[in-house]
Parts: C-alpha cells; structure tokens; sequence
C-alpha cells in the first residue's frame, strides 16, 4: 500500500505504540484486499465488547492503560444487560458489574457509550460520500444505502480505524462496488416495516452479497428502510442497496 509520510509515521510508532499497532493490522487488511491507499475516516461505530466473550473488555482495558483514545467520533453496539434496570431480565450482578467497568473503559478512550445498532437515530448522521468505519449489519447497509456515507462490514477493524482515522480504501469504499448487480421491481403493495422486513428477507435470500436495485416500491419511511436494511442482511449479506 501507498502510505502518506503522516500513516507511515503512525506506523513507525512515532504516535505511540497502540496507534502503531492499530495501523499494522489496517494495512495488512489493505493488503489482504488489494488495497492501494489509506483514506480518512469520519466516524466509527465499533462493538462495545461483552462480558459473554471472553477477553474482549479485557483488550479494551489494556488498550486503555496504554493510553489509547479515538480520534474520531466513535459509539458503541449493544451490550447484553440494561445498566438502568438490570433486574428487569434477572441479569447476573457479575455480569452487570463487568459492564459497568466496560462503560468506564469505554470513556477513557473517548468512545461514546450510546449501546444501539442504530447510531444514526441517537444523532450520528455521517454526510452523503463520507468515508466510515463501521460494524452491525442494521447500521452499514443505512449508512450505504439510505445516508450515502462509504463503509464495508468492517469487523473489529473499527478499533483500530477509531485508535487511527485511517481505514484502507476497499470494499464498498470504491465506486466500482457500489453499482447496483440485481434489478428486481417490486409489484406488491407493501404497508408498514413488516411487509418490507418480508421483501428484504425474501431478496437478501435470493441475491447473497449483491447489490439490489429496488424499482417501483412506495415511498418508505425511516422505520420501513432499517427494516428492509436489516432483513437484507440477515438472509444475504447485503451491505447495501438502491432504490
């Protein structure tokens, strides 16, 4: 990959160690894919890490005794217990308690601690044509298809694209792979975010990993478009669509 002097020093170490780190595994990802370039992201939204997985919030706290903090507008996917009312589902005290310390962990390092798969209904609305780093099916297809910002399914890559700003230049970030390769008009007349979690599902199952064009289909409205978005991933792996 072709490296700006400014990533070539973050991977040199010379912004400390973490951000080096974070940047090996950004361009071995970009290498892995054919990548030639960084780009600068906007914003992340990263898993918060569980307590039902072992090791993860103990990653983010060693990070965290490093020194490590975003350097972008960063929020976090849900977590397995409410913190307001954990006794409403009879939530282990102990795990109540390591999430807990996990929200500490998170705003240390500046990650904003909103526990949603919809970051953009609590505010975070990346710009048409803005580069991201972000995971959560629900999320990366609206971010794609609805706000027209650019992000792949990035995995746990949106740590270190957070710890950076950097994420390398694949994916749905290229022009090339954000064309439409199915065109399906829709005859059914659909009413209500069911019809269209039916339609997505249907589609998703149909078409994998490609990128729907969707013709005819009555105008939706936010609820109708996170359930489409959400069912196209579920029974594909679609990242995105077009209507």
């Amino acid at each position: 990959m072709k490296l700006t002097s400014q990533e070539k020093n973050i991977l040199n170490g010379e912004e400390g160690e973490v951000k080096a780190l974070a940047m090996s595994y950004l361009v071995k990802l970009g290498e892995a894919f054919d990548g030639e370039e960084m780009v600068d992201i906007a914003y992340a939204h990263m898993s918060s890490g569980s307590a039902l997985r072992t090791g993860e919030i103990e990653y983010l706290e060693s990070l965290a005794n490093q020194g490590a903090r975003v350097v972008v507008p960063t929020t976090s996917e849900v977590i397995p217990v409410d913190l307001c009312k954990p006794q409403t589902i009879g939530a282990p005290q102990a795990l109540v308690d390591e999430h807990r310390k996990l929200l500490v962990i998170q705003k240390r390092m500046g990650i904003a601690t909103t526990y949603t798969c919809v970051p953009f209904t609590q505010g975070y609305v990346p710009a048409k044509g803005t580069y991201i780093a972000s995971m959560e099916s629900a999320a990366i297809i609206y971010f794609n298809s609805v706000l027209g910002a650019r992000t792949n399914r990035c995995g746990f890559f949106v740590l270190f694209a957070a710890l950076t700003g950097k994420y390398p230049k694949i994916g749905y970030l290229l022009d090339k792979n954000r064309c439409g390769t199915h065109r399906i008009s829709v005859q059914a007349k659909l009413t209500g975010p069911t019809d269209f979690g039916a339609l997505g599902y249907h589609i998703g199952a149909l078409i994998g990993s490609g990128v729907p064009v969707l013709e005819d289909l009555c105008k939706p409205g936010q609820e109708e478009l996170i359930m489409l978005g959400s069912a196209l991933a579920t029974s594909g792996v679609v990242s995105m669509y077009h209507i």
